[in-house]
């Protein structure tokens, strides 16, 4: 809240006008590698800063630096869908695996 102090012509008393202004938070991380993904990371974030200032506007914007969670961020951004799939590892073991489309 912002109190900006005004003057009338003829009126010795001092006008403040009150102006309430909404806190703008923009959160930006990347994962906590083997710990949070980006997603989880901005979230728990912008919990924390809603829990101390309540009335505030965040806007979660999760990155990646192209390691892991890459994929998924980019997947996410570009509304596409997470597919599941079946693939082999370096030693020819089927394992579950995923790709953005």
């Amino acid at each position: 809240m912002y109190a900006i102090p005004f003057f009338c012509a003829g009126n010795e008393k001092n006008h403040y006008l009150v102006v309430r202004m909404k806190r703008k938070v923009t959160i930006a991380t990347d994962s906590f590698k083997g710990s949070l993904t980006a997603r989880r990371a901005s979230k728990a974030l912008a919990e924390g800063v809603c829990s101390v200032v309540p009335d505030c506007e965040v806007e979660v914007i999760p990155l990646a630096d192209g390691g892991e969670g890459t994929a998924e961020i980019l997947t996410e951004a570009l509304q596409g869908v997470w597919v599941e799939l079946s693939a082999s590892d370096p030693t020819l073991q089927w394992i579950v695996s995923y790709i953005g489309s």
